[in-house]
């Protein structure tokens, strides 16, 4: 758990170094942005492999590879539908003005990183304790 934290925070800090980078290079885009986010997504993602390079083994099992297929199809929906979020967008700018769209970005964008804040405090907090906890039955409300 203490790495995993330490790797969300030494995340952060790429990702606010390689932005100030950009922006400092003059490019003042979406690109910084989306740039900045690659590299500290592929810096901490080289670091974890380093770090779980002896827990990560390379061979196919036929029992595992059923058992995830079988979860994989619970969230296919959910794939499915993550794959069509922006069209909401592009039908509201079809029929309305782009400032329509603007103020429906305004109300929508507020209520969903609310939610998204919520769920990574559960996800960080709970989910750790949660399966360190010798009783899971007594978690349950």
């Amino acid at each position: 758990m203490r790495a995993y934290a330490l790797l969300t925070a030494a995340q952060s800090v790429v990702l606010l170094a390689a932005f100030l980078t950009f922006i400092s290079k003059d490019m003042k885009s979406w690109e910084s942005a989306a740039y900045s986010l690659y590299l500290s997504y592929a810096v901490i993602g080289f670091i974890a492999v380093i770090y779980l390079r002896d827990y990560i083994k390379l061979r196919f099992e036929r029992s595992w590879a059923k058992k995830i297929m079988r979860y994989s199809l619970i969230i296919f929906p959910g794939a499915v539908a993550a794959t069509f979020m922006g069209v909401d967008r592009i039908l509201i700018n079809k029929f309305m003005t782009t400032a329509d769209v603007g103020i429906y970005n305004a109300y929508f964008l507020p209520s969903i990183t609310v939610a998204v804040m919520l769920w990574t405090i559960i996800n960080a907090a709970f989910f750790p304790y949660a399966s360190k906890s010798d009783d899971k039955l007594a978690l349950l409300p």
